[in-house]
């Protein structure tokens, strides 16, 4: 009935649809490298192939900042897709504490916003599949280092 209605029920569909897209591309993998990559390709693809979808994206974004139902569905969003990430990560390095894997999964978050902004700023100025791809490689890295060493930690606690 209203512009703001509209706005709202485009929020949800876009939010079903980026849902659909991370069951694609995530939910079929077995490996925490699989999981991660997932994460990564959807954000390449929506990029490559519906960049007016990350646009207004944006620009929903930053209407949201002074709308507080538009801001709410950003949040409840962001929540999901960290979730999404921190779950995928725990369940392939349990060691791991969920306060550290929600922190890792808003850093692959921000490497992916981060993308998005630059990316549609100057597309040929920014290899965006060179820079996904160390995301890629520093965030496992950085899981496997901190994994290794928590394990370490507990193989010297029960030996003492």
């Amino acid at each position: 009935n209203t512009k703001r209605e509209l706005l709202l029920q485009l929020m949800e569909w876009m939010q079903r649809h980026y849902d659909t897209l991370i069951d694609r591309y995530v939910n079929g993998q077995k490996t925490l490298e699989g999981k991660l990559r997932g994460f990564f390709e959807q954000e390449l693809y929506v990029m490559e192939h519906e960049s007016a979808y990350t646009k207004v994206s944006l620009d929903l974004w930053g209407l949201g900042q002074s709308d507080a139902e538009i801001r709410a569905h950003y949040a409840r969003g962001y929540a999901i897709w960290r979730g999404r990430i921190s779950s995928a990560i725990r369940d392939s390095l349990p060691v791991l504490e969920p306060a550290y894997c929600e922190t890792v999964a808003s850093m692959l978050i921000s490497m992916v916003m981060g993308a998005q902004i630059q990316y549609l700023s100057a597309p040929d100025s920014f290899s965006l599949h060179s820079y996904m791809k160390q995301c890629l490689e520093e965030l496992l890295q950085m899981l496997y280092q901190r994994a290794a060493a928590h394990e370490t930690q507990i193989d010297l606690e029960e030996a003492e």
